[in-house]
């Protein structure tokens, strides 16, 4: 489904990602805008959705700020579990191919984002994949190796912030202080007050689905008792 949240997104406060890319080349900008396409990402598949197209033109930036990321284009996750899990993997790699597609594009390749993504399709990046990590930041290379190669199913959030308690510690013990990651503050995983702000109504429906969940048990439990004491019943009257 297209995800038309117009009271919160409208077409003055938002570029699309490859309006967006086309002016800001530098990879800090980038390192942070997929690090926070990843929160969001997480936030989504979190609230039993998923995301449908991963193109530059369906993915926008608002109020340019690179921390508030809407994918337009999104659906619910499939019941069965195994699906489920399939399809956030599938979420997440082709999350990754499309970052590291985007660090090495505007390097003086003359030519514009849809056709060089055309070019540079994903056959050709794995085919050629230490030939692009040559363009990405080296700290989150084997975040995306991993993915690429792997499979693995994890979020580009986790692994900045596992990455993030490990530094500390390295830190600690170059300072010979002892300094405590328990209390590292995880609400940042999925920027959860401005993915609540772009994406309401699916925080709205784990709410609803939560309540419905709280009235089903104790209506089970009561009739559980109730067949229980029934049967009870049955059993002393014919003994």
């Amino acid at each position: 489904m297209n995800n038309n949240n117009n009271n919160n997104n409208n077409n003055n406060n938002m570029v699309s990602l490859s309006q967006w890319i086309d002016i800001h080349y530098d990879d800090d900008s980038k390192q942070t805008l997929f690090l926070n396409m990843d929160r969001a990402l997480k936030y989504i598949n979190d609230h039993d959705y998923m995301v449908d197209d991963f193109s530059p033109s369906t993915i926008y930036v608002l109020f340019n700020d690179n921390q508030y990321i809407w994918f337009s284009s999104i659906s619910p996750l499939p019941d069965d579990f195994y699906e489920r899990d399939e399809c956030v993997k599938k979420n997440i790699y082709n999350s990754s191919v499309l970052q590291v597609k985007l660090y090495y594009y505007s390097k003086g390749l003359g030519l514009d984002l849809d056709s060089y993504l055309e070019k540079f399709n994903s056959s050709f990046l794995i085919e050629h994949l230490d030939d692009f990590f040559q363009f990405v930041p080296s700290s989150d290379v084997p975040y995306y190796r991993g993915v690429l190669q792997r499979n693995a199913g994890v979020y580009l959030c986790e692994f900045s912030l596992e990455k993030g308690k490990r530094d500390l510690v390295s830190l600690g013990k170059e300072l010979g202080e002892s300094i405590s990651v328990e209390d590292t503050a995880t609400s940042s995983l999925t920027n959860d007050s401005i993915n609540e702000y772009i994406y309401p109504y699916l925080s709205k429906q784990k709410k609803d689905a939560a309540f419905s969940y709280f009235l089903i048990i104790p209506t089970i439990i009561f009739f559980v008792a109730l067949v229980i004491e029934i049967a009870l019943f049955i059993i002393s009257y014919f003994s």
